[in-house]
């Protein structure tokens, strides 16, 4: 049975999906990660500072770093076609207003798009409390790598919005049983409408009942790799 890493994107400021999500998390006591876009951090936005940590210090969540900007570029995306040194200043901005503003420091990494290239790695290497690198590119020797699940459960509506398909979950969950010893889940719930959220609820239900099912977070594969226990 695989473990289950929930893979929670585009963390920008407190919503009701957000809110209503992380209150399910805590019901049904299952670990999930969150990763924040840098640029939210940088001011003076105090409601979002002390929401970040009423949460982060429940001990079930992990903040990790997506990014800076969270945009595109002439270039390509912030993590694919971009420069080293650029790839290094959006890893950086985020590490630092991180432990500057919640006093949390960050040990993984995720891309926005999960769109990423050799320079990522580059950056990346000058980065060393980063220890984890979801949908990591597995040439990167210097962190944990986690790849990608066959667990794809969102999807686009017709109006272009994403919204959650708890029968779909439930088909790849099957599949992904027999082929991995892990899950990274993505999910969305910025943009969430109440049926998602619903379906959400759903799936976490169904995943505490069946057997030998641990929820993980992404930072833990580190302390298991070196046959450490979890903090």
């Amino acid at each position: 049975m695989p473990v289950i890493i929930l893979k929670f994107d585009d963390l920008r400021e407190p919503t009701d999906s957000w809110d209503e999500v992380i209150g399910i998390c805590k019901k049904y006591n299952i670990k999930a990660s969150m990763g924040v876009i840098g640029n939210y951090l940088d001011g003076e936005n105090e409601e979002l500072f002390k929401w970040i940590k009423s949460w982060h210090n429940a001990g079930i969540f992990e903040l990790w770093n997506h990014g800076y900007t969270h945009a595109k570029y002439k270039e390509g995306f912030e993590f694919l076609g971009r420069t080293e040194e650029d790839q290094y200043l959006s890893l950086e901005k985020t590490q630092i207003l991180a432990k500057e503003k919640l006093g949390i420091t960050i040990s993984t990494f995720g891309a926005p798009w999960n769109k990423t290239d050799g320079n990522t790695i580059k950056a990346l290497n000058r980065i060393p409390e980063i220890k984890v690198w979801l949908h990591g590119d597995k040439r990167c020797k210097s962190k944990i790598c986690l790849r990608r699940s066959r667990i794809f459960c969102e999807y686009r509506t017709d109006k272009n919005e994403i919204a959650v398909d708890f029968e779909r979950f439930k088909t790849k969950y099957e599949e992904a049983v027999t082929h991995e010893k892990y899950s990274v889940v993505q999910f969305h719930p910025r943009v969430w409408d109440r049926l998602s959220i619903e379906r959400f609820e759903n799936i976490a239900k169904f995943l505490i009942k069946e057997p030998g099912v641990k929820f993980m977070l992404p930072k833990h594969f580190f302390f298991l790799k070196d046959k450490m226990p979890p903090p």
